[in-house]
């Protein structure tokens, strides 16, 4: 037999011996914790995620001691692992708060709304497209974990978009971004993880995403600009619109056939460019008035509400209005960032945007020889046993290695390449580039910066680390009928059989759902979709693809990305309407 129908073979086999008395109801016991999460998110009064994924992650510990009678050892092994891969995320997180907090500190970030603003001349689509959707989406590359729409969503209602529309259009728009996160996160390390997928993989999982992003994007984004303008306006624009989305999914497409980190990230920042293009040049542009009714009646004068319809295209006396709008909009101490920039201005003012993307382009590309270096294991500069911990290591690379886990017969290892992962590099370097270039005007000194990092970082760290230890209690080796998300995938494609397709986008979605992020949702059910597509005899690539989508998708719904937006421009009590306009 093939290697793979040998590997589905044995672990139908084994599943048969050890899986569970129960037959197809082993999955009804082992989807006990997910169940549990998606309760904790819907109940009248939700469960900070913070403690439902510790406590389902306690249940899967529970479950995989009694009922699959796993081995206590590997068990705990496994929760061990669970916790230190958390750093992975933990540091992404970590590194791209720091960024946008030394381009807010800087005024960098401010620099970059005020000249949005003046591109976009007060047009209701030109906003919603270019700071809506093409900022989102370079925001999303670059950091992700709801980062896009906390920023997008202020800009938008301070030109005078109704809030409640505002978020809604950037939870959908996530959407269409999410699948790629901050630099591939969740390809190259939920899909990385959960299946190990390797790097070709990984781009051919991506490339799929890329295919029905692309063919969506085209049908589904016009109907979601006209949450805040007019239909009738959406179709006389409807050339620019399609346009910009061009800008953005055909250079994703293309990106995503050659590497699984760079898609949003680059594409984001080629639509941003593009867009602002189509506006200058007026291209597909018709005069369009701003949608006076909303779910909000007004925005607060503070914020710069916005006002009177405008026109593109309108006499140069008429622009007037829209200068003074966005100076108003701007706070006495920012005045001077509306003077007319220069080139050094410009290359200054977005160093952090572009030197983040330099820096990861020269650390991923093999033949520059830095990927290799960066990701060396050895030689070791320090080789400890940890008693029965395990061995602890560190290479000259600074990649930290645990090995021998609680000395679990199967070999149990952890590691974590510091300089590759993108924190130091390309996160930090670049925000510390841009602290020393301003360190003149900046609001808040490094240390206060890395302050508000550390305390922003203790909820994320706490809700990881019960996400990434029931991770690792649901997957395991191909062989390992203890492992619940083999069991999961096996039973209910014998059930359903092709029909568990229809059922791939809904776990993704379920899995973003409960924990906001396509990482854990990736994290959560590759294994599960793999282990269904290979006794299916599908090919495994393509429904992890549609777990991808799946798991997107599920950004937009998902309670605790809502509640973060609405907090930022101080919406209360609009959970329900937000969620239901959005689906």
């Amino acid at each position: 037999l093939p290697a793979q129908e040998l590997s589905v073979a044995l672990a139908c086999i084994m599943a048969e011996v050890r899986g569970g008395p129960s037959g197809f109801w082993d999955v009804v016991l082992l989807l006990l914790p997910i169940a549990f999460l998606v309760f904790a998110v819907v109940k009248p009064k939700p469960i900070p995620s913070t403690n439902s994924l510790r406590i389902a992650a306690a249940m899967m510990f529970f479950i995989k001691l009694v009922y699959l009678e796993s081995a206590p050892i590997t068990v705990c092994a496994a929760v061990v692992k669970g916790s230190l891969q958390a750093l992975v995320p933990c540091s992404i997180i970590a590194g791209a708060i720091f960024l946008f907090d030394s381009m807010e500190s800087s005024r960098c970030l401010t620099w970059m709304r005020i000249t949005m603003k003046k591109i976009t001349n007060d047009h209701p689509v030109a906003e919603v497209m270019l700071i809506g959707w093409a900022f989102h989406y370079l925001v999303e590359g670059a950091s992700g974990f709801g980062t896009p729409a906390c920023l997008a969503v202020p800009v938008l209602v301070s030109m005078g978009h109704p809030k409640v529309e505002s978020i809604c259009v950037l939870l959908v728009f996530n959407g269409f971004s999410a699948i790629f996160g901050a630099v591939g996160t969740p390809l190259w390390f939920g899909m990385g993880l959960a299946v190990g997928a390797t790097e070709d993989e990984q781009v051919s999982i991506g490339s799929k995403c890329a295919t029905a992003i692309a063919i969506n994007a085209f049908i589904l984004i016009p109907v979601v600009v006209s949450l805040l303008v007019d239909r009738a306006d959406v179709i006389r624009n409807i050339v620019f619109i399609e346009l910009s989305v061009a800008c953005t999914v055909i250079p994703l497409f293309t990106i995503a056939q050659f590497s699984a980190e760079f898609p949003s990230l680059l594409s984001g920042l080629i639509s941003i460019a593009c867009t602002a293009t189509l506006i200058h040049f007026k291209v597909g542009l018709k005069p369009c008035e701003r949608r006076k009714s909303g779910t909000d009646e007004t925005v607060d004068a503070g914020q710069g509400q916005a006002v009177a319809d405008a026109e593109v295209g309108a006499p140069a006396a008429d622009e007037v209005p829209v200068a003074k709008k966005i100076a108003d909009g701007v706070p006495e101490a920012d005045r001077d960032l509306l003077a007319s920039p220069s080139v050094v201005d410009v290359a200054l003012r977005t160093m952090p945007l572009w030197l983040t993307v330099v820096l990861l382009i020269i650390t991923r590309i093999e033949d520059i020889g830095l990927k290799e270096a960066l990701t060396e294991k050895e030689p070791l500069i320090i080789d400890w046993k940890l008693g029965s911990l395990g061995q602890l290591t560190l290479s000259s690379a600074f990649v930290i290695g645990l090995s021998n886990i609680l000395g679990a017969p199967e070999k149990i290892a952890w590691s974590f390449q510091m300089l590759y992962v993108p924190f130091i590099i390309p996160f930090f370097v670049a925000g510390s580039a841009t602290l020393l270039v301003y360190r003149g005007e900046l609001r808040s000194s490094p240390k206060q910066i890395l302050g508000g990092v550390a305390r922003r970082m203790k909820k994320p760290l706490i809700a990881l680390l019960g996400a990434l230890c029931l991770v690792e209690l649901l997957r395991g080796k191909d062989v390992n009928a203890d492992a619940p998300a083999y069991i999961i995938g096996i039973r209910l494609s014998e059930a359903l059989s092709d029909a568990f397709i229809i059922l791939s986008a809904l776990l993704g979605a379920l899995g973003a759902f409960f924990s906001g992020s396509t990482t854990v949702s990736n994290l959560t059910f590759g294994a599960v979709q793999k282990a269904a597509a290979l006794n299916l005899g599908l090919n495994y690539e393509a429904l992890l693809a549609v777990q991808g989508c799946g798991g997107s998708i599920g950004n937009a719904v998902c309670l605790s990305n809502i509640i973060a937006v609405s907090t930022v421009i101080g919406v209360e009590n609009q959970e329900g309407a937000v969620m239901k306009k959005v689906v």
